[in-house]
């Protein structure tokens, strides 16, 4: 389910987040690809800084950069997943 179905009538600038590890989204005036599957969003994460459609597609954009972290970082321990796991 995408933010736009999540938050159908809700005004630009709205902002929501799903947990405390997270900044969440914001709404925003101007509708672009998705970062990851290209749909079209008017919603950006604030920690990417970029336009997600999805919570699913600001989880697969988590682990790529988990598992980019992990394969360059000499000394990283740490999540290699998002979320989280417990």
């Amino acid at each position: 389910m995408t933010y736009d179905d999540m938050y159908p009538n809700e005004p630009v600038d709205f902002w929501t987040h799903d947990n405390a590890d997270d900044d969440g989204v914001i709404k925003v005036s101007n509708s672009r690809p998705c970062w990851e599957c290209e749909r079209p969003t008017a919603f950006v994460d604030l920690d990417f800084q970029a336009h997600l459609c999805s919570p699913e597609c600001r989880d697969l954009k988590w682990n790529e950069y988990f598992r980019a972290l992990s394969a360059n970082a000499r000394y990283y321990e740490g999540m290699t997943t998002w979320p989280p796991q417990t």
